[in-house]
């Protein structure tokens, strides 16, 4: 039931095929090296400064942008299950918003079927921004998928 007072929530899902098994494609989300090659868009720079793959675990980000600021992203696991689901919420240092990330790999003839839902935003400018920054940051995976040993 929705009421008067509630928000609506919007979010994006995205697919993607990777060459990949799904055991890589979940390290790529839970090894801080890798994730710190991959994640943010092109042009940005992250460094992984928390990572504790646990259920009630949290992670921390440090991402620069190419004007050389930088901003923090943190999140706590949810759900955990290797190398199928992770979940996790995420939010921006210094933002009240908490939305929440999921990650479900499936495997797949090429490799492995990447899906990633973010969702719990309250502005569609807001959610297409990370929809972006999403899309740049999944093509930066599969970059570092094809050269990672």
């Amino acid at each position: 039931m929705t009421t008067q007072d509630s928000q609506p929530s919007l979010g994006f899902t995205l697919r993607r095929v990777l060459a990949a098994t799904p055991e890589r494609v979940f390290r790529a989300f839970t090894d801080p090296d890798w994730y710190s090659q991959w994640w943010g868009p092109p042009g940005c720079s992250s460094q992984v400064r928390q990572l504790d793959l646990e259920v009630g675990g949290a992670y921390a980000i440090v991402m620069t942008l190419p004007d050389g600021s930088q901003i923090g992203l943190r999140g706590t696991y949810r759900e955990i299950e290797p190398p199928r689901v992770l979940a996790y919420s995420f939010q921006w240092e210094g933002d009240e918003l908490e939305t929440l990330v999921t990650v479900e790999l499936e495997p797949h003839a090429d490799g492995t079927e990447l899906i990633v839902t973010h969702e719990g935003f309250t502005d569609q400018e807001f959610c297409d921004e990370h929809e972006k920054g999403w899309a740049g940051s999944l093509e930066r995976m599969v970059e570092l998928l094809a050269s990672a040993d």
